[in-house]
């Protein structure tokens, strides 16, 4: 590998260039079917029912105590409590970071079995991404992988005032991206044409997908190569 550039150390200033080298057009959208095609289905499946807490608001989260509610589960408590500090830190001016953002995630990534260490699990991601003949190092906070390969990536957005690029949403797709290409690297044949990311910023969850073009990961090594590379939506 030739040289390196760590993405998370130009967070202010990658994107733009990057952006149009990768060909990326983010579509923003508060449509959920246009992230997930089921989303018109509004039940909860039952292996996240014991998550539901019905009637809590934000006022409710930042008053909770755990012996105001004692017909709560104990994920219940756990995820109130965990967003209740998040909640506590993000108006706490004296603090410009969110210290307990990854409690949190760590949490619901449990909880939602996203790494339940025999059809899914996670863990820290650090990929390269091959930009023409430029490379670069994403990171993010998880990649979730299946029997096969990548599936989705997190990133987790702990300065409460980012200035990142359309805040971080390039370096969200071009962790999608190099999942994609670290896929193929694997030659097992895994290569799914559409990847999802998240990017938690405090109380807030957005959600992105991609739909891959087959070449496309291959034809952004090649900057002369034209090729157009559908909206990421998120």
């Amino acid at each position: 590998m030739g040289d390196e550039f760590d993405i998370c150390h130009y967070g202010s200033t990658f994107g733009r260039d990057e952006r149009l080298l990768m060909r990326i057009t983010v579509k923003g959208t508060d449509d959920p079917s246009s992230i997930f095609p089921d989303a018109g289905n509004p039940s909860v499946p039952p292996y996240l029912k014991h998550l539901e807490l019905e009637g809590f608001g934000v006022s409710q989260f930042l008053k909770y105590r755990s012996r105001d509610y004692p017909s709560l589960g104990k994920s219940q408590r756990l995820f109130a409590q965990r967003l209740q500090d998040v909640l506590l830190n993000r108006v706490d001016s004296s603090c410009k970071h969110d210290m307990y953002l990854h409690d949190l995630v760590e949490h619901l990534v449990s909880e939602c079995c996203l790494n339940d260490g025999l059809d899914l699990y996670t863990r820290a991601s650090k990929l390269p991404l091959t930009i023409a003949k430029q490379e670069f190092l994403v990171f993010s906070n998880k990649e979730g992988w299946n029997r096969k390969g990548i599936v989705w990536t997190l990133q987790e957005c702990k300065l409460k005032f980012d200035n990142r690029y359309r805040k971080g949403d390039i370096q969200l797709a071009a962790s999608l991206i190099a999942a994609c290409q670290a896929n193929l690297r694997q030659r097992t044949g895994f290569n799914p044409r559409t990847m999802y990311g998240l990017k938690v910023l405090g109380e807030e969850f957005f959600f992105c997908k991609i739909d891959f073009d087959t070449d496309y990961p291959i034809h952004i090594l090649n900057p002369k190569t034209r090729v157009d590379f559908p909206s990421i939506s998120t």
